[in-house]
């Protein structure tokens, strides 16, 4: 069984930080300005109307402050509320804190909210969820959950995962018994080693584009834009919400992600 210290550790990390593949990760702090404040109101009304990303982002207000005081609890109630309506963001942040806070520990939960999120294309739910059938010490060890997922993650490039790989050989070899299908993927498109015998995803020669991460203000004013939309959508009533004209709920909407744990 596995798994080492090295890969726990890595676990925690990427949770603090919610690594994402697009690098696009936001931190999302306290904020009380006129500015802050006033995107709080956008969103508790955009909540109130039925917008279930809107709800998302409300709950992500309160957890960390923005605009309201800390209202961790409430913040959670409104992502698992946005979570039960299929949103993408609130289950795999959700599914986060199943796994993380120990006031809400579900591992369950946790890996429901998850796979229901990587169902939806959240590639990192599906690298998390390797990580976690992985690692035996989360109680929720399955090897063949893990090589399904971690195949998954390898086929879409998730940056991590060549560093799991190094971290899996350190306590074993990878063997179509344990791997097969990370085994086959790594087949189709192998990754490079760098000076330090490293894996890393291979660099072509095509010229390497930079582009800036939008701020977080640009990102809030996008969501703004579209929950102002109405889209008509079957069954996206919030339960407790009044909904006079109710929104799209479904899709992988909003994943521009904001860091909050």
């Amino acid at each position: 069984m596995l798994m080492s210290r090295a890969i726990q550790l890595l676990f925690l990390a990427i949770t603090l930080s919610m690594v994402s593949g697009a690098a696009n990760a936001m931190q999302l702090t306290a904020c009380n300005t006129t500015e802050c404040v006033d995107y709080f109101n956008k969103f508790k009304a955009g909540a109130q109307r039925g917008h279930i990303s809107a709800l998302t982002t409300l709950g992500e207000f309160y957890y960390h402050g923005f605009g309201t005081n800390v209202d961790k609890d409430k913040g959670f109630l409104h992502l698992k509320k946005a979570a039960r309506h299929g949103n993408v963001r609130a289950l795999y942040k959700t599914g986060l804190i199943y796994l993380s806070n120990e006031k809400h520990k579900s591992l369950e939960k946790g890996a429901i909210n998850l796979e229901k999120s990587a169902k939806k294309g959240f590639l990192n739910s599906t690298f998390l969820l390797g990580i976690v059938y992985l690692n035996s010490d989360f109680g929720l060890y399955n090897q063949e959950k893990a090589d399904k997922y971690l195949a998954k993650s390898y086929q879409a490039q998730h940056p991590d995962l060549p560093k799991v790989i190094d971290l899996i050989e350190e306590k074993e070899e990878l063997t179509l018994n344990t791997f097969p299908f990370l085994l086959k993927a790594i087949a189709k498109n192998p990754v490079t080693k760098n000076k330090d015998n490293q894996r890393i995803w291979p660099v072509n020669d095509m010229e390497v584009i930079t582009i800036q991460s939008p701020s977080i203000q640009a990102i809030l004013n996008q969501q703004i834009i579209a929950i102002r939309r109405p889209v008509i959508s079957l069954g996206s009533r919030i339960p407790s919400y009044s909904c006079k004209a109710c929104y799209s709920t479904w899709g992988v909407d909003g994943l521009k992600d904001f860091t909050f744990l």
